[in-house]
């Protein structure tokens, strides 16, 4: 998967297949990755999980670039409203 992609430089594998019309065409695939070990693991935060929480709004929260989930330019949710995500937690 070259070029920029969140892809590129991972471990990769190839597979011929049918193509449907009497031929023959190559596959290129993703190997599994393992995940680190705890050990090896970083924290990037802490978060005790509320009843009501939404992992969107959770991960804007954290995230060091947010990203507002869905809506429209006008949408009023608090995850598309400029600096909720800096405010303090009372402000929210």
């Amino acid at each position: 998967m070259p070029g920029r992609s969140r892809y590129d430089g991972l471990p990769t594998a190839s597979l011929s297949v049918e193509d449907g019309a009497g031929g023959t065409r190559e596959v290129s695939y993703l190997l599994p990755r393992t995940p680190l070990s705890p050990e090896q693991a970083t924290p990037m935060a802490a978060h005790r999980v509320a009843p009501d929480d939404r992992l969107d709004l959770i991960a804007t929260r954290y995230s060091a670039t947010p990203r507002p989930s869905g809506g429209s330019a006008t949408s009023t949710s608090r995850s598309t409203r400029t600096g909720w995500w800096t405010a303090p937690p009372g402000d929210r």
